[in-house]
C-alpha cells in the first residue's frame, strides 16, 4: 500500500526535508563556488572530527539502512574508509590546486580561448 494513509509523519515529511537540504547546498555552492584551501582544509577536518564523533550513530543507522549489519563492519568497511579518504585528500589539497597547464585534447585543438 503506497498511500498517504500508510506512511507515517515522517515519512510524508522526507521529500520536502531532502528538497530543502538540496537547497540549502545550493545556496551554499553559490555564495561560496570556489574556496580557498584554507576553507577547505577547515572542512575537511570538520568532516574528520564529525565522522569520529558520530561514528556510533552512524553505523547504527547504517544496520538499520541494511536490515542488519555488525556495527563493527560499518565503521571497518564504510566509516574508517572515508577517514582515509579525508586523510588523503587534506594531504594532497594544495598539490591538487596549484594550477597547472594541460595540454589540449586534438578533438578541441582548433577552440580558442579569446
Amino acid at each position: 500500500m503506497n498511500d498517504l494513509t500508510s506512511m507515517s509523519r515522517q515519512e510524508q515529511d522526507a521529500p520536502a526535508r531532502v528538497a530543502r537540504l538540496f537547497a540549502a547546498q545550493r545556496n551554499a555552492f553559490q555564495a561560496a563556488p570556489y574556496p580557498s584551501a584554507a576553507e577547505r582544509l577547515v572542512k575537511l577536518k570538520a568532516l574528520k572530527n564529525q565522522i569520529s564523533r558520530y561514528q556510533d550513530l552512524l553505523a547504527e543507522a547504517m544496520s538499520g539502512d541494511f536490515g542488519f549489519r555488525s556495527t563493527s563492519e560499518s565503521k571497518m568497511f564504510d566509516l574508517l574508509g572515508t577517514t582515509l579518504d579525508v586523510n588523503h585528500a587534506i594531504a594532497h589539497l594544495k598539490r591538487w590546486m596549484k594550477p597547472s597547464r594541460r595540454a589540449t585534447e586534438l578533438l578541441f585543438f582548433s577552440n580558442s580561448v579569446q
